[in-house]
């Protein structure tokens, strides 16, 4: 069921499904909340499944004012009437779920991060030339098309790094899950970006403070970057349980929910 609410100068949009303790999906720096279509409707079946919007991508409405992605996420659990939520992020929905888990410890049951992200990682530790060159220069076209803002060449560049994979082959994913990709980030390059988000802190050197439980799922195909990252997250969250998905790139729960969304009910359903 398509929803809204309202907050802080901001009319956001997303899907809703079910009853019970929500579990809040979080898009991804490429897409929105139509990436998590297969996951509101499976774990609508036995909870609130909840999927949003944040300011800057699709048909989510903002004004130009100071606000807090954070604060805006809190706002959506307070509107759905719920003391606690448990996350599920994607790359930058990662980041968020790790960012509000540090500052509301209570107002978070459990998080998982998918191809995660986080805030205050400046990628010094990862050595580049580890790197297969096809990688390398598929990242170069892809900082130079972003600079440009050749849009047509950066959807082109995002859907092979970010669906398919870097490694991969280019059309490895569906047509209809690249379809869908693209009308998601037409949808980012049409938005004017909100300019004034209050930064967030460093989470990096921050994640063994995380005591609640943790499920890191990785694709084996996204940037192994991506993958040396997740590597860490082992070594850093107390309670985490890993997994690395074989044939699943960035994107695994939107590409392959058959295989995602088993690892995510046995996490939260599963004592």
């Amino acid at each position: 069921m398509h929803f809204s609410f309202e907050h802080a100068g901001a009319t956001f949009v997303g899907e809703r499904q079910g009853e019970g303790q929500p579990v809040i999906f979080l898009h991804c720096g490429v897409g929105d909340h139509r990436q998590w279509y297969a996951q509101v409707e499976h774990f609508g079946q036995n909870a609130l499944a909840v999927a949003y919007t944040r300011r800057g991508f699709g048909d989510t409405k903002h004004d130009d004012r100071a606000f807090s992605h954070v604060d805006d996420l809190i706002a959506l659990i307070d509107y759905l009437g719920a003391e606690k939520a448990i996350l599920v992020g994607n790359s930058m929905g990662g980041a968020l779920a790790i960012d509000t888990v540090l500052v509301h410890p209570d107002r978070v049951s459990k998080i998982c991060i998918i191809g995660s992200a986080v805030t205050g990682d400046d990628g010094s530790w990862f050595d580049d030339n580890d790197n297969p060159d096809v990688v390398n220069e598929m990242l170069k076209s892809y900082k130079e098309a972003y600079s440009k803002k050749d849009y047509e060449a950066l959807l082109q560049i995002s859907t092979h790094v970010w669906l398919g994979g870097p490694t991969s082959d280019a059309g490895r994913v569906s047509q209809e899950h690249r379809d869908l990709f693209a009308k998601m980030n037409k949808a980012i390059y049409a938005q004017t970006p909100p300019s004034q988000e209050i930064a967030r802190s460093s989470a990096f050197d921050r994640l063994s403070e995380i005591q609640h439980d943790v499920l890191a799922i990785c694709g084996k195909l996204d940037l192994p970057y991506m993958v040396a990252l997740h590597r860490r997250f082992e070594a850093e969250f107390p309670k985490i349980k890993s997994h690395f998905v074989d044939d699943v790139a960035h994107l695994p729960a939107l590409e392959r929910p058959d295989l995602i969304n088993p690892l995510i009910d046995a996490f939260i359903f599963d004592d």
